[in-house]
């Protein structure tokens, strides 16, 4: 049934009605709920160690005899758990004397004494503290830019032997340069402390940037998404563009995370975050890195061998660290955001071009031949140079990682399709859900080449005897380990229906629990499962394609929103935390959140979610010619289909900016070009499709079209445009004493019935200037500011009301005296 506008005076009628159902919406489940602002924390002092929480050192300062020690304390702290940051102070030795302790705000490979940090985004510095049984009142807050050395002291006064919030307006620091902040520190003097001697306690610095909330959920997407990519940023090294394997560690780069990172970058670029110019000039150092490095069979010295790479890398020197292995998953991580970043930066320019051949020569260097186990054709797992060179382990059964592989490699066309073949496949069963499990059940694996293949639109592959959708069977992966985690909810506090996906991670005991095997759950080929309690956002985040394009109803973003929302310890600067972990209902143990971020966790879960907003990481990585070289041997019967028209004035000339929306199991938008033009390709043969014109004041025919596919491909599906009714008051503010008036004009597309009055803000008719049947065309009509009855209305607002056919508008008129 088609919904009619209401009149003025319905429209009064109705408010109160009006005004509950938005509350209603507003607080139902489909509403994003607004935040107001994003809190990042400096130093919470949970974990007990250094660094803090934006990666920066940290250390107590003394000057002139001042004395001062700083201590983790367990017994003292803000909130329910956790240590607090004790500092003991003694000034007593002479007047100049003073003391202190300071915190700085990241690291810098090139000036590690220096580092700079820019604050600017932020509105205010937060902090809890109390004193002991002797302590000062009051102190300074100190803010430090670099370079040069300037500072600026804020007091802060009034401590109390309880817990209190103090707030540092940023604003108040406008002699300094907030892009170049050092380190915050405390300050205690003698000439200011009102105790010589005493204890301090501080807890939970934080800044507050009250600009980086959000109201819609793709506003909430885009702020995982943001933070989550800064890691990229900051964590790579200047010199060699390298990333850290971990925020933490300083020296390791893991080459897997570097394939993420690259795609980080283009993704980066599309979204506005850095312009496309830094993108490709990282990318670029990147890549004459990874290029340059020496390839070859020593211990040491090398940075891969037979065009692979070792796991783990010096960041600053871009060679094997320890004793780390030559990794083929790994390396294929690495791949795939070099190809990824080979069609992405598509320019003419130069460093674009430079981009496309180091893809090209790192891609084609690989010699996946010798990777392979001729007898098993099955690839390895690892290579070590000691002792003569010797390979370790097989991808012998079925996880994505496997399938990530076997298609760069088949790609190459190096290695015969049949590796595809050889690995196992079997399935496993957890509640209702049946599908090909991995060996540990870590969902991960079943969604890591996902992150680069749309395996959406290649329906089965061809194996002889088993053949299988990798689309269908993650979606099956992602909902049984959401159902493990709703069933063992009476067990593990952290679990439950927004808090799941098991995946490795950090969790309290060291990684993966300090486990050989990683978190994961059924059904899975080793059971039983790995699992303490830890929940690592990444893991339902990265799940995101799996579930519904309706954020209401997609259980990822449910998860993600509730993990935003009740637990802020999950969130910092770099996005979530690597995972948090609440215990058992059983024992009474404190909250536990990881003080860290990992590369190839931040990384799929930045990818999955663009690829659900956008589809832009799939997009790009599958016009490769290599991939889908592979991709068409392994997958010979994709089924996807294409949609093209144009949208045309009715004159039959296009459109431009038209938002075309293309809904069903694929959503997708396109904003057609000069000639009006719009195209939807690779569209999946799932169901029912619609495709709706949209743009302001325009109304096109047909209003939507509709497909059922499988069926053919469409072209020159065309939409046509009506031209609108429109109306428009001239002079809309007048006064009838002075013998002024409005005049209305408005025009018709077509032949319809006409209403045009004037109401009262209650919805009161003052009176009705049109009511009748009308041709097209323009017309005009005056109001002198008379009601129906001839007398002169009184100063105030009023409502026009035009109704021709369906198309509704009103408009506001102002009569003064």
């Amino acid at each position: 049934m088609k919904a009619s506008l209401c009149t003025p005076k319905e429209i009064s009628s109705m408010r109160q009605i009006l005004l509950i159902l938005f509350i209603v919406l507003l607080v139902g489940p489909g509403f994003a709920a607004k935040s107001e602002a994003s809190e990042i924390i400096l130093d919470d002092f949970d974990d007990g160690q250094s660094p803090n929480d934006f990666f920066g050192s940290q250390d107590v300062w003394t000057h002139e005899g001042g004395i001062v020690t700083a201590t983790f304390d367990s017994t003292v702290y803000h909130g329910g758990n956790g240590y607090s940051w004790r500092l003991d102070y003694d000034l007593s030795s002479s007047t100049t004397s003073a003391s202190g302790w300071w915190e700085q705000l990241g690291y810098s490979y090139l000036d590690p004494d220096h580092p700079t940090y820019d604050i600017s985004k932020f509105e205010e510095f937060r902090f809890w503290i109390k004193g002991s049984s002797t302590y000062t009142d009051k102190f300074y807050i100190e803010f430090v830019e670099w370079p040069p050395w300037k500072a600026k002291r804020i007091e802060i006064a009034g401590i109390t032997n309880e817990w209190q919030e103090k707030t540092v307006n940023l604003s108040s620091l406008s002699e300094l340069d907030l892009t170049q902040i050092m380190q915050v520190a405390v300050v205690l003097k003698n000439t200011h402390v009102t105790q010589k001697i005493g204890t301090l306690y501080f807890d939970d610095l934080y800044f507050v940037d009250f600009d980086e909330g959000y109201t819609t959920d793709d506003e909430f997407l885009e702020l995982i998404s943001r933070r989550t990519f800064k890691y990229f940023l900051d964590m790579s090294h200047p010199e060699t563009g390298l990333i850290r394997d971990t925020a933490s560690n300083r020296e390791v780069c893991s080459i897997a995370g570097v394939g993420f990172g690259l795609t980080a970058l283009g993704i980066g670029a599309e979204r506005g975050w850095i312009s496309r110019e830094e993108a490709a000039s990282r990318t670029s150092k990147i890549l004459s890195t990874l290029y340059n490095g020496v390839q070859g069979s020593g211990t040491t010295g090398c940075i891969g061998y037979k065009g692979f790479f070792y796991h783990m890398l010096d960041i600053s020197t871009s060679v094997r660290d320890g004793t780390s292995e030559l990794s083929s998953i790994d390396t294929a991580l690495l791949l795939a955001g070099v190809l990824f970043v080979k069609e992405y930066f598509n320019d003419a320019n130069s460093i674009e071009g430079e981009i496309r051949e180091l893809a090209d020569n790192i891609y084609n260097r690989v010699d996946w031949d010798w990777m392979l186990d001729k007898d098993k054709n099955q690839f390895y797992m690892e290579w070590k140079p000691e002792n003569g060179g010797g390979f370790a382990n097989h991808w012998n059964y079925y996880t994505d990682e496997a399938i990530l592989i076997s298609l760069l490699a088949i790609g190459s066309g190096k290695v015969d399709p049949g590796v595809f073949y050889k690995w196992k496949r079997e399935k496993g069963t957890y509640n209702c859900y049946t599908l090909y499990q991995s060996w540990w059940g870590s969902l991960f694996t079943h969604f890591f080449a996902h992150c680069w293949i749309k395996f959406k639109e290649l329906g089965y592959d061809n194996h002889p005897t088993t053949p299988i959708n990798w689309w269908e069977n993650s979606i099956l992966a992602a909902k049984a380990n959401r159902q493990f985690c709703v069933n063992n909810s009476d067990t593990y506090k952290t679990y439950g229906a927004n808090s799941w996906g098991l995946s490795a991670c950090f969790g309290p005991r060291g990684y993966n629990g300090d486990q050989s095997k990683s978190y994961g759950a059924g059904p899975l080929a080793e059971p039983p499962p790995n699992h303490d309690g830890t929940i690592p956002p990444y893991g339902a985040g990265s799940s995101i394609v799996f579930f519904s394009s309706e954020p209401i109803q997609n259980e990822s973003v449910q998860a993600l929103k509730n993990y935003y929302e009740n637990y802020p310890k999950l969130w910092g600067l770099y996005g979530f935390r690597d995972a948090y972990n609440l215990g058992t209902t059983t024992e009474s143990v404190d909250d536990w959140y990881a003080h860290e971020y990992v590369g190839i966790d931040q990384g799929p879960m930045l990818i999955m979610i663009e690829n659900y907003r956008s589809g832009l990481v799939w997009k790009y990585f599958m016009q490769n010619e290599w991939v889908k070289d592979a991709l068409n041997k392994i997958f010979p019967n994709q089924y996807v289909y294409y949609i093209k028209g144009k949208v045309k004035d009715s004159g039959g000339k296009g459109i431009k900016g038209v938002e075309v929306t293309l809904s069903g199991y694929e959503s997708e938008t396109y904003y057609t070009k000069e000639d009006g033009y719009y195209e939807f390709l690779n569209i999946p043969f799932l169901g029912c499709y619609k495709i709706t014109p949209s743009k302001p004041w325009y109304k096109f025919e047909p209003s939507f079209r509709e497909y059922n596919l499988p069926d053919h491909n469409y072209e020159n599906q065309d939409f046509g445009f009506e031209p609108p009714n429109s109306i428009i008051p001239i002079n809309n503010l007048f006064n009838p004493a002075k013998g002024e008036n409005t005049t209305i004009i408005y025009k018709l597309a077509k032949r319809c019935h006409v209403i045009i009055g004037l109401y009262d803000l209650l919805g009161e008719s003052i009176i009705t200037l049109v009511d009748e049947d009308k041709d097209a065309g323009s017309y005009s009509i005056d109001w002198f500011g008379k009601n129906k009855e001839g007398s002169t209305v009184a100063s105030g607002t009023y409502l026009l009301y035009f109704k021709a056919g369906d198309y509704k508008k009103t408009e506001k008129i102002i009569v003064i005296k």
